[in-house]
């Protein structure tokens, strides 16, 4: 705590103007009267648990600080031995061979992730592959990602709405 603060806390409390004590006496006057002594049993009351609300803070923001502090140097452990420390590659995994040439990402199905590959890369900086030409015109643009769009979207020849 700064010395300066416990100086004001030992400082009396500033007396109103007798005027303005007056005013607001007569401004905020209680329609039942209220003995003194009662009066200062509640001030004496209400300064006890301020005080001692006060002392508390410190105490607690302390704890506060001492706990974060352990729980940050727990997690940064647990990190450390957790994660390995060195990157492992990952074995290779099955290869799964294209079924159509729409399948452009290989992974056994047509869908619109093929179409969205290959328009993406078609804006990129880079040629695409030759493989990329779904429609055998020699060229891979525009073209090729509606094949793929609609192969997507395709609806097999045997489906019925009965079903």
């Amino acid at each position: 705590m700064n010395p300066a603060d416990e100086d004001v806390d030992r400082m009396p409390e500033p007396a109103l103007p007798k005027a303005l004590g007056d005013e607001l006496r007569r401004l905020y006057a209680s329609p039942i009267p209220v003995p003194r002594a009662v009066d200062e049993r509640v001030l004496a009351e209400a300064r006890r648990r301020l005080a001692r609300a006060e002392a508390r803070p410190r105490l607690v923001r302390w704890v506060g600080r001492v706990s974060a502090t352990v729980a940050a140097a727990a997690a940064v452990l647990l990190a450390l031995r957790i994660l390995p420390q060195q990157p492992q590659a990952l074995p290779p995994g099955p290869q799964i061979a294209r079924v159509r040439a729409e399948d452009l990402d290989g992974n056994g199905r047509v869908d619109i992730l093929d179409a969205f590959l290959l328009a993406r890369r078609l804006r990129g900086p880079e040629p695409c592959d030759r493989s990329f030409d779904v429609t055998g015109d020699g060229v891979v643009d525009g073209k090729d990602v509606d094949r793929v769009a609609g192969a997507a979207v395709e609806v097999p020849a045997d489906w019925t709405r009965d079903r």
